[in-house]
């Protein structure tokens, strides 16, 4: 009897697993709840899996509430070279003869949006993309964010700012040629809301600050002072007599 009980168990099993029948027929692998009535995970018959959805809209899908929804990967193990990751990869050709990427494809992306019914919206992401042809010693690389506004079509994001392969980076303005080039004017705001709530105090620039050399020299400061006094900006800077201060420039 034990045989016959563990063998029905078994066949029970499979059915709820394996039930491509009725609506369900693209459904070629079904896992699910406890109750046997939800469907957790399903494998269609074009191999797309989806988790949380019996109708997958990509070749992985997940759905799940806030805070449960998410991908987790870790290492552990002592290591230099652990942690996580996502690798993504492109090749041009075929998968018989495949070729490296050549200037301006895309080698992967990352997009953050939203559903409007089957509709997907995304307002901005990240992409990585191929600077110029690659060769096996040459791989010429940059990287680009990009947002939509609040007053464009919901198709339509734009670069916002960009890391070349030289280590450039150009905000509204995609072809840097400097570490830091802008297309549009530069704001020095001490006085602006912070996300640091230990705020931002003026460094000290002077012989007093061991560091100074290192971690001052350089600094560019703009103080909006009261009604009646002057702004004033400053630049930390050395004298030929090895002394630092801040000397205004206004």
């Amino acid at each position: 009897m034990k045989q016959i009980i563990k063998k029905l168990a078994i066949v029970l099993s499979v059915a709820l697993v394996c039930a491509p029948m009725g609506a369900m027929a693209a459904n070629k692998l079904i896992v699910k709840d406890a109750t046997g009535t939800i469907d957790k995970m399903v494998v269609t018959d074009t191999g797309r899996i989806g988790l949380g959805t019996s109708n997958p809209t990509a070749n992985l899908e997940l759905v799940d509430v806030p805070g449960i929804a998410r991908i987790l990967i870790q290492t552990i193990a002592t290591s230099k070279i652990g942690g996580g990751a996502f690798m993504g990869l492109h090749n041009n050709g075929t998968a018989a003869a495949p070729t490296l990427p050549t200037a301006n494809d895309r080698l992967g992306f990352h997009l953050f949006g939203s559903k409007n019914g089957a509709t997907v919206l995304t307002g901005g992401g990240f992409q990585v993309l191929a600077e110029g042809n690659w060769t096996s010693t040459s791989l010429p690389t940059y990287f680009t964010f990009e947002t939509a506004g609040s007053t464009v079509a919901p198709a339509n994001k734009y670069e916002r700012m960009r890391i070349t392969s030289k280590g450039n980076i150009g905000i509204n303005a995609n072809n840097p040629k400097q570490r830091l080039e802008v297309g549009g004017g530069v704001r020095l705001n001490t006085t602006a809301t912070k996300s640091d709530p230990t705020g931002t105090l003026k460094p000290d620039c002077s012989n007093a600050n061991a560091n100074v050399a290192a971690d001052v020299r350089g600094t560019l400061w703009f103080t909006q002072s009261a009604a009646g006094v002057a702004d004033k900006m400053e630049v930390c800077a050395k004298d030929s007599a090895n002394n630092y201060a801040w000397v205004a420039l206004f």
